[in-house]
């Protein structure tokens, strides 16, 4: 899964993933993004993955950990905005 970004400032202002993956990755990835726009990077780095299973009304237990997955990716890219790995030079 990658997680992609779109900054103002350290507001969120959209997110997109991409995600190769089962149903409940796909879930987990639409889910995350949707709860990350329009926060903070410090408010979005909080998202657990308890808070994105309780968004989707669950996850069967041997999907459980697709959502720390796209927990784990939204912090990677929340690093690299902070870091400013990818940007135009």
């Amino acid at each position: 899964m990658q997680i992609h970004l779109k900054l103002i400032n350290d507001r969120i202002l959209d997110a997109k993933f991409l995600a190769d993956g089962c149903g409940a990755t796909l879930a987990c990835g639409t889910m995350i993004t949707k709860m990350a726009s329009s926060k903070t990077l410090e408010d979005a780095g909080k998202i657990t993955s308890e808070e994105l299973i309780e968004a989707l009304d669950g996850l069967p237990d041997d999907h459980l950990h697709c959502a720390e997955l796209a927990v784990m990716t939204l912090r990677e890219a929340i690093i690299d905005a902070v870091e400013g790995h990818g940007k135009i030079k």
